[in-house]
């Protein structure tokens, strides 16, 4: 068997139930494992460049807001994580 180093938690806008936090925790304390905290922002229905070289004003703001309410809820998680005892960082992306 090989042992963890590395646990992906992936999140959205609700963040983690306490099962699926618990999970991930149960994977990387005993194991030292690194916990990376993924929230992958939706920018659009549209099929939108990511660079937003064709964006206007309102979808740049809109996906601001979406992208730092994101940051804040990943965060708040990876805090958790810490708390919790685990190694973890936070990884926000359009």
């Amino acid at each position: 068997p090989v042992d963890p180093t590395h646990v992906l938690l992936p999140v959205d806008e609700a963040g983690p139930d306490d099962r699926t936090l618990d999970a991930a925790l149960g994977l990387a304390r005993p194991f030292g494992a690194r916990v990376t905290v993924l929230h992958v922002v939706r920018t659009a229905d549209a099929l939108l460049p990511y660079d937003r070289t064709f964006w206007t004003a309102a979808e740049r703001a809109a996906a601001d807001r979406r992208q730092a309410a994101a940051e804040r809820a990943v965060a708040a998680v990876v805090a958790r994580v810490r708390l919790a005892g685990a190694e973890a960082a936070g990884v926000v992306v359009l």
